[in-house]
């Protein structure tokens, strides 16, 4: 896989030996890191966009709600602003259970040029200290697309 890669309205680099993962009807992108030992999680970037005309306050409001009522054990650890690429974007941290496996999911959301886009990295609970910094390093990478 190139190592930057367009998706929705972002450029990013994704981690070092992390590979495209299959199309998902929905998703702009799916990123996959190295496969993890058998019946583990694997984590993964997913990238999504969709229209958008609201502001960043409302983005955020819509977000967190849809968390909330879509995930199983949803809950929220942390929302702070997002001092990225994008003026007014949100970062959002929390855990859900998918089947046998906490999740631990980091999210980074904004309103880009009249798109709502959201950018979420995703591990077992227990597999955060393993892939932090990637996570961050990527989130560094991103840059709105030209």
């Amino acid at each position: 896989m190139e190592r930057a890669l367009t998706a929705g309205p972002f450029t990013l680099t994704p981690p070092l030996d992390w590979e495209a993962g299959p199309h998902v009807d929905g998703t702009d992108v799916v990123v996959l890191s190295p496969a993890p030992d058998h019946g583990e999680f694997r984590p993964n970037l997913v990238v999504n966009s969709e229209p958008f005309g609201g502001s960043a306050a409302k983005l955020s409001t819509v977000t967190l709600a849809g968390q909330q009522v879509t995930m199983i054990d949803y809950h929220l650890i942390d929302v702070d602003v997002w001092d990225g690429a994008v003026p007014d974007g949100r970062r959002f941290e929390y855990l859900h259970r998918q089947g046998q496996f906490l999740l631990h999911c980091i999210q980074f959301t904004a309103a880009v040029d009249g798109r709502a886009a959201h950018v979420t990295f995703t591990c077992a609970e227990q597999q955060l200290a393993r892939w932090d910094g990637a996570i961050l390093d990527c989130v560094d990478s991103i840059e709105v697309a030209p």
